[in-house]
């Protein structure tokens, strides 16, 4: 009889006691969160004005191609249409240019032969080397060594930790 009593006492401190651990852990969880954030932020290094400028002509392409959504920018590590990339592949800054020398002039009617070289090698230099996720469409059956097909969803990832940029062919 005793304990009959006492069941709803003692149920209500286990009860109290774990609404107050939980209250604990969801500020910490909360601040470490924050931390992780914070400490990214504090790791991007101060960008060089070649930088500054070539993430500013991306940001111009991103918004002037002929076509919408042929060029755009996501935060950095997101997960993109095509995926799981059919490649993976390293592209030096000057393999970038060539290939952005192509994009633009077949997505961009306003920028001449001579702009849009000029446009691709200022952005080219934003990195020295680059990885390229490659989705190609699923009725491509290409092999390629280092060249790879200007077709499908190119992804650059990761871009001085940035953004990802994404070129649909």
């Amino acid at each position: 009889m005793k304990m009959k009593k006492w069941l709803p006492f003692l149920f209500t401190a286990v009860l109290l006691f774990a609404c107050h651990s939980q209250e604990e852990a969801e500020p910490q969880v909360q601040k470490q969160a924050a931390m992780d954030y914070s400490d990214g932020l504090a790791s991007f290094d101060s960008l060089s004005p070649a930088q500054e400028k070539a993430f500013n002509l991306l940001d111009s392409l991103q918004t002037s191609s002929d076509q919408a959504h042929r060029l755009f920018s996501t935060f950095p590590g997101s997960y993109h249409e095509g995926f799981p990339p059919d490649s993976s592949l390293s592209l030096s800054s000057s393999q970038l240019k060539t290939a952005l020398q192509q994009f633009i002039r077949q997505n961009y009617a306003r920028y001449s032969e001579e702009e849009s070289n000029n446009l691709a090698q200022q952005i080219a230099l934003l990195q020295e080397d680059y990885q390229l996720l490659l989705c190609l469409p699923e009725s491509s059956n290409r092999e390629f060594s280092t060249t790879p097909a200007q077709e499908g969803i190119w992804v650059l990832p990761k871009l001085l930790g940035r953004r990802d940029l994404v070129l649909v062919w």
